[in-house]
């Protein structure tokens, strides 16, 4: 049955279905709202689907034609075909979850062992909890990137299933899913961006790691004094965001 967005959602919440299960899944696979960017939370009003205010029309007006002054490049038409593939997998990756198929675990013996061989204080080892408050967008995002990405070297993820049971076949499908399985997530500072080609070049907070990612949104835009914390997947050399988006001012 097909919900629309206004009406109720059919999870229990009282709430519309574009502010209850349809955001949650958007925000937790990392898909971009088609009219919007990467990084929502730029853009519009807090309802993103309705342009309530004359300020979010108008940034989604300089949106849209800045990504379509993108689409000649070549390396944008390889990265929207990347993200179209992820989002058709990630959605595969929910399902399989959503309907149990997945059982998170943790081996929290290991991660004791391997906190005291390095000298740590054992009381301080870090609990993976994947019970979420789901009803919450950033709950949502939370839930099921713990799922579906491996977190530590502890705990197992769906992609990792997956690989191991060869769920995909296809050259393209297993590049994409080797690649969300050695993903990486950190803080990072905007220390550049290239509105021409569509990349920003993150620099991560605490290792001074550097990367150039694609991400149509923050070309977009001209705040440089924030703090994102994001999950990279790179591709052949093409870089993107996906999962859960953290963004903070550098004031905070």
């Amino acid at each position: 049955m097909v919900i629309g967005r206004n009406q109720p959602c059919k999870c229990g919440r009282n709430r519309k279905y574009k502010h209850c299960c349809l955001k949650q899944k958007d925000a937790a696979l990392g898909v971009e709202n088609k009219q919007y960017s990467e990084t929502a939370n730029f853009f519009g009003s807090e309802d993103k689907s309705t342009l309530e205010d004359i300020g979010g029309a108008l940034q989604h007006l300089m949106y849209n034609l800045h990504a379509r002054g993108l689409e000649k490049h070549p390396h944008i038409k390889e990265y929207k075909k990347l993200r179209e593939l992820h989002d058709e997998m990630a959605q595969h990756m929910v399902d399989y979850l959503d309907n149990k198929h997945f059982v998170f675990s943790f081996n929290s013996e290991a991660a004791l062992a391997d906190r005291e061989a390095r000298g740590c204080d054992p009381a301080n080892t870090p609990a993976v909890n994947a019970n979420l408050d789901t009803s919450t967008p950033e709950g949502a995002q939370a839930y099921y990137d713990i799922h579906i990405y491996k977190m530590t070297p502890y705990s197992n993820s769906i992609t990792e299933e997956y690989l191991s049971q060869r769920r995909f076949r296809t050259p393209e499908k297993i590049a994409l899913l080797e690649a969300m399985n050695s993903s990486i997530c950190g803080l990072y500072e905007i220390t550049d961006r290239d509105k021409n080609l569509g990349y920003v070049y993150l620099k991560n907070v605490f290792t001074n790691t550097e990367h150039k990612i694609i991400d149509i949104g923050l070309t977009a835009t001209e705040n440089r004094d924030l703090y994102i914390y994001r999950r990279i997947v790179t591709v052949n050399e093409i870089s993107f965001s996906v999962g859960i988006t953290l963004v903070f001012e550098t004031s905070d």
